[in-house]
């Protein structure tokens, strides 16, 4: 695991210092060496900078960049090829040889010999840019699901590219100029969705997509190799609910143990819940000595999951770490959140992410975290909600949603503000309307938030842009579940949950590793049968058998509750000043993007206790924080 950063600048004003400082904020990614390379050519200057976590091949002819023997080809890559050993085999057949043990070289050597079209073959999670001489290209790459992250930014002649914003701002030439559109896709969603960043004329690659900047005409061309949208609309496949447990119960080893090939000590975060128990019993199963586990739990009974993490790792016989966080753990890393996450980012479980990064890092260098089960197997309560929302708003014509409407909208005076009366009164005049398709009806069941609230809340914002949830492709699909889960997959998972697992990760130089997110175990889950996924009331239903193979369904039954933590308690007492401090009328007015007012009626109302607007006044403190710290 690694952090990369470079620039093409047709000014020719970039030299190899400020390369130095694009990566040396980046060293937290990567505290075991620092590479660089510049090239002077007649009409551009180029870098490209590499901080390194070793992982595999920990010796220096790792070492990156690193470069073609010629040296016409060079790359600096963040991130892990799973079977480089198998790829590094096929090359050698044909008569390629390699000079190192790393997965990079294989990279390398495999673009060298099959072009960008290699990418299909990869196996992993990965970040990389490729700078190639002979044919006058730059390449960036990043991996399928969007596991390592990749910013770029062009304008005025000057494109950068870096695996964290915070490397641009070490640029002169950076231009910090806020996107309101970003902001307003912000606090609806608690996170940017790729491919909108925080500043204008900035962009995340999106995931399973390549990006070629020309540099004859310095112009940029994306390429899309891989869409999980054409798997979902892929036919079924024909088979029985046996033989599909068999062939995923297969992939799965097949991807968990890909995850534990490291020339350092690899653990797991053990939440106690189905996805991490189901990856803990499959590894210790086949190892001779105890996987490491970690947890983060609570003292608040209804946020503490700790104890089932712990019922697993006795009974699986892991060595077993835990921490409870405190509120005192949260005043110690909100301040450090604008760091970590350098774009605004309001997922509240970023806090425990941290801390069990940072447990894990003192026994162990990479740690696997089981995330995407929910949004492969249709895992999240709010799946069931969307799925009977949907059969309702298809089965009665929308002049029947005239009536609720009228009496929800006469009482509009009375309902406070953010409350699920509130809600259902907006959602009732997108079902009048008839505007309720399958792809809106998840966005509101995920995020319960409203257009018409955001362009309130920001002073100059017209509309928000489009995103995956407007996507008209997603109309080829036929099963509502499908849809959801293809979007769950493409929004949710990258946006919100990889950012902050790798962002709260690499902080402590701890590599994360996501084993249920092999891109095999999508391209078959996609294409089974709905009813083998969600049966019913019964979510998760394949996921959950194969995990009863390995546990006691006794062990794991029990009402799922999420990697959550009391915050919301939490800032109206322990952290009641800091939310002032931040969320006074003065400190919102400051960056005169805010309404004054819609900001002082709501935390109004939440420090009387109104929970329901606890994701807005999160949101707007995390908001505050960054912009104080990046802005100002």
């Amino acid at each position: 695991m690694c952090g990369i950063a470079g620039y093409i600048d047709t000014s020719c004003r970039s030299d190899i210092a400020l390369l130095k400082k694009m990566a040396a904020v980046l060293a937290h990614r990567g505290p075991d060496d620092a590479g660089e390379a510049f090239f002077q050519e007649s009409t551009f200057t180029a870098g490209c900078a590499h901080r390194r976590l070793s992982i595999i091949d920990l010796s220096p002819a790792a070492h990156q960049p690193m470069f073609s023997d010629c040296g016409t080809v060079g790359i600096v890559l963040n991130g892990e090829i799973y079977n480089f050993t198998e790829l590094r085999s096929e090359l050698e057949r044909e008569g390629v040889r390699f000079s190192s043990n790393s997965d990079t070289e294989v990279v390398l050597r495999a673009y060298m010999r099959w072009g960008m079209p290699a990418v299909h073959r990869f196996i992993g999670m990965f970040a990389c840019a490729i700078y190639d001489r002979t044919q006058r290209k730059l390449f960036l790459l990043r991996d399928r699901t969007g596991i390592k992250p990749l910013y770029y930014y062009h304008n005025n002649g000057l494109f950068l590219f870096a695996s964290e914003l915070k490397s641009f701002h070490e640029h002169p030439g950076f231009t910090r100029e806020l996107n309101l559109e970003s902001l307003s896709l912000y606090f609806k969603y608690a996170c940017i969705p790729e491919p909108y960043a925080v500043f204008k004329y900035t962009a995340k690659l999106r995931p399973g997509t390549w990006l070629a900047y020309d540099l004859r005409s310095h112009t940029t061309s994306e390429h899309v190799y891989w869409d999980p949208t054409a798997f979902a609309c892929m036919p079924k496949l024909a088979i029985d609910y046996a033989q599909a447990c068999r062939e995923l119960t297969a992939l799965f080893s097949s991807a968990f143990s890909y995850r534990m090939v490291s020339d350092v000590p690899v653990g797991l975060f053990l939440s106690g819940g189905y996805d991490s128990s189901l990856v803990a019993a499959v590894l210790q199963r086949g190892m001779s000595h105890r996987l490491k586990t970690f947890t983060i739990g609570f003292h608040e009974d209804e946020h503490n999951e700790a104890r089932y993490a712990r019922n697993v790792a006795a009974h699986l016989a892991t060595d077993h770490t835990e921490y409870i966080c405190t509120h005192r753990d949260a005043i110690d890393i909100l301040p450090q959140l604008p760091l970590i996450y350098d774009e605004p980012f309001a997922d509240p479980s970023a806090i425990p992410t941290c801390l069990v990064s940072r447990l894990a890092r003192r026994d162990v260098t990479v740690a696997l975290s089981a995330d995407g089960g929910d949004e492969l197997f249709g895992g999240y309560t709010r799946i069931h909600r969307a799925l009977r929302n949907t059969r309702a708003a298809e089965a009665i014509p929308r002049f029947f949603w005239r009536a609720p409407l009228a009496a929800l909208s006469a009482l509009r005076p009375f309902l406070k503000t953010g409350s699920m009366l509130e809600f259902k009164r907006k959602y009732a005049r997108l079902l009048a309307a008839g505007a309720l398709g399958r792809c809106k009806n998840l966005e509101l069941c995920i995020y319960n938030e409203f257009d018409e609230d955001i362009t309130a809340l920001l002073t100059g914002l017209q509309q928000l842009p489009p995103t995956r949830f407007d996507d008209q492709q997603l109309d080829c699909l036929d099963d509502t579940l499908d849809v959801m889960l293809c979007l769950e997959y493409q929004t949710y998972l990258p946006a919100d949950i990889l950012t902050k697992v790798d962002r709260a990760s690499m902080a402590a130089s701890l590599e994360a590793r996501e084993p249920l997110l092999d891109h095999r175990i999508y391209e078959f889950a996609a294409r089974l049968p709905s009813a083998f996924k969600v049966d019913g009331n019964q979510l998760k239903k394949i996921l959950k058998d194969i995990a009863h193979d390995c546990l006691p369904p006794e062990l794991m039954q029990r009402p799922k509750h999420g990697f959550s933590l009391p915050i919301y308690a939490w800032l109206r007492k322990d952290l009641r000043e800091l939310l002032l401090a931040y969320m006074n009328d003065h400190m919102v007015a400051s960056s005169g993007l805010l309404d004054r007012r819609f900001v002082a009626v709501r935390m109004r109302e939440f420090l009387k206790g109104n929970d329901d607007l606890g994701p807005f006044i999160w949101k707007t403190l995390m908001f505050q924080m960054w912009y104080c710290r990046w802005m100002t």
